[in-house]
């Protein structure tokens, strides 16, 4: 059976508290699984899953980036839940609003776990933990143990304006038969629990509830909320004001709180069945086969597999005369009535290598196969796909185009509609790499793409930018996308940027030996990047497998060493034979490009994720000028 390993803070007691997951993972157990929780990130361990449970509003880098090095991690895009992130209520102080406002902490459960830690890594912190205790809450500085309520905006003190620890939200509760309600819904991967609880008091806890009933259906709403915000595991509070769903809280780390642990038992039972969903295909199938054993009575298909009885998607071909394809939106995403919705691609587990035709050139056939091996930052993580997602969902039935054949991209909610193509300039790619119909995918070059003037009203790029020469191959680009998207069309691309202060390779190849980059896909883009004098110059990729070679070969004593799979490091392998030159570019150098004419681009938006080298990774959207 698979090994489930949860991680925690350092400084958290587990197994004291009154987590959900504590309580799951003891039915775990009871189900055949192996469980181990870890406090802290000081040592390595191994797990086939891990869950990722620091009970902080914003869990530290460091954790992340030590939980995204596993295979396979549940909850690792969910690192930043303060209310000012999530919450839709949060007031500015110059929104006019004539209701009433709560005053509440930014951080979860009162800003108390941070104040806490706080307490016990410094003398300052301790002595604000006390003196918050000892102050009315209009004083406070970080905590609130209860949530004031005012009449209006007006009446909010100018110390919580001031204050980054504290946010003002719209007061919108729920009240039936003269009590106040709120309303839970706690998931882990596909199994759920939904309920409601009342009390006297308008803001609803635990310790003053008295009345709870199960609920039925969960708001779309929410789930599209959930599969937006990367929750694997969790519980959302929320409320229906008015016949709208308030979303006010959302947490990666539940605790049954104030509640008897026997009244939550069914329900417990009931959420520890969703680990099959999120178990990578190989142990899931184990698992279900142990449980058919054990069963009294035949099992049902394993988890995730699909009913005979859903239809097969329809083929979407173009009409006749038409080269695009439409596609349907995946799966947690609204579209109109008449749109069937059938599941995306499961692309969470490691697949198979792929087959490539031998007869392809060797440095083409090696990265098509190793394909499955590449991961963030080389390849799109959920944070980037869900700003890109945010921006799609504002089209309507758009003419999109995606360079080179990410899968990600392919898999993303495009809106009801969508005409999609790719244009990738590997046939090997194509064959070997894109999700998509074969029709939907040309082989072509990005400087010279085969449409018509203003035919696409978006085009996407994950991580090409930096094959293209600089800088003519990327100015070519910059003219081809004006001359392709048409007016206020949009060029949505993720960009590989250098550093302002070149590394060494001395203190990467220092940093690897002493195990301090996690995984192959962060040593190489840091490689690259060190070795490149300028952007016009460039980089070699057969000089960036040279050099690792050269200072850390051979592979099975560096796997060995630094504790990865010998088959992950031998992926950089690809590079020996590549013709291939990077040439990356900071982000200011690609703003000029694209705005530098009048007619061309405006700059409208950045994001920059959180991820391991996510500094070096942010997302551009260019917007074409209408003349």
């Amino acid at each position: 059976m698979a090994h489930i390993g949860i991680l925690v803070h350092e400084q958290d007691r587990f197994q004291e508290e009154t987590y959900f997951l504590r309580h799951i993972s003891q039915v775990w157990r009871e189900m055949g699984f192996s469980v181990s929780v870890h406090n802290g990130i000081a040592e390595r361990f191994a797990a086939d899953l891990l869950f990722l449970h620091v009970d902080l509003t914003v869990i530290p880098l460091d954790y992340l980036a030590f939980a995204r090095a596993f295979p396979h991690s549940v909850n690792t895009s969910t690192g930043d839940i303060r209310k000012s992130q999530i919450s839709p209520n949060v007031l500015e102080r110059s929104d006019l609003f004539g209701g009433r406002v709560i005053i509440k902490t930014d951080n979860n459960c009162g800003g108390y776990k941070e104040a806490n830690l706080a307490a016990q890594q410094s003398l300052g912190g301790r002595w604000q933990r006390w003196l918050d205790d000892k102050l009315p809450w209009r004083m406070r500085a970080q905590t609130l143990y209860t949530y004031p309520i005012l009449k209006a905006t007006s009446k909010v003190p100018r110390k919580v304006w001031d204050n980054p620890q504290f946010v003002v939200e719209k007061f919108r509760p729920e009240k039936k038969d003269g009590l106040y309600a709120l309303r839970t819904w706690v998931f882990l991967g596909d199994r759920e629990t939904h309920s409601i609880c009342y009390a006297k008091e308008p803001v609803v806890k635990s310790s003053n509830v008295i009345r709870r009933e199960e609920l039925g259906d969960v708001p779309q709403e929410l789930r599209r909320r959930r599969e937006e915000l990367g929750f694997a595991f969790g519980k959302f509070d929320y409320a229906i004001n008015k016949g709208e769903v308030v979303l006010f809280d959302v947490n990666p780390t539940p605790t049954l709180g104030a509640f008897a642990t026997e009244e939550f038992m069914p329900g417990i039972r009931k959420l520890a069945e969703g680990i099959h969903s999120l178990l990578p295909g190989d142990i899931q199938r184990a698992a279900a086969a142990l449980a058919a054993r054990r069963a009294p009575s035949p099992s049902p298909p394993p988890v995730g597999t699909v009913a005979s009885a859903t239809p097969p998607p329809p083929a979407h071909a173009p009409a006749p005369g038409a080269e695009s394809t439409q596609i349907p939106r995946p799966p947690g995403m609204s579209m109109p009535a008449i749109a069937p919705e059938y599941p995306a691609p499961d692309r969470s587990a490691t697949p198979p290598p792929v087959q490539v035709n031998p007869g392809h050139p060797g440095y083409w056939h090696k990265i098509a196969a190793n394909w499955r091996l590449v991961g963030p930052p080389l390849r799109p993580a959920k944070e980037d796909l869900n700003f890109v997602t945010a921006e799609l969902q504002k089209m309507l039935r758009p003419r999109a185009l995606i360079l080179g054949v990410t899968p990600e991209l392919y898999d993303l909610a495009w809106p009801y509609g969508t005409e999609l193509q790719a244009v990738d300039h590997n046939q090997i790619m194509i064959d070997t790499i894109w999700p998509g119909p074969a029709d939907s995918a040309r082989c072509g070059e990005w400087t010279a793409l085969p449409f018509e003037d203003g035919s696409k009203d978006v085009v996407v790029c994950d991580g090409g930018f930096h094959l293209l020469s600089y800088p003519d191959g990327q100015q070519a680009l910059v003219r081809e996308l004006q001359r392709v998207l048409a007016p206020e069309g949009l060029f949505i691309v993720r960009l590989f940027t250098p550093p302002v202060n070149r590394e060494d390779t001395v203190f990467i190849t220092a940093d690897l030996v002493q195990g301090k980059i996690p995984n192959l896909n962060l040593l190489k883009l840091r490689l690259a990047m060190a070795m490149q004098p300028d952007p016009a110059a460039g980089v070699a990729v057969h000089d960036i497998w040279e050099k690792l070679n050269r200072d850390a070969g051979p592979w099975k004593n560096l796997a060995a060493l630094v504790n990865w799979p010998l088959e992950h490091l031998e992926a950089i392998d690809a590079y020996q034979d590549s013709p291939n030159r990077y040439h990356f570019v900071d982000t200011e150098q690609v703003k000029r490009m694209f705005t530098r004419d009048p007619g061309g681009f405006e700059h409208t938006v950045s994001h920059v994720p959180v991820y391991p080298l996510g500094e070096r990774c942010p997302t551009l959207i260019f917007r074409k000028n209408i003349s």
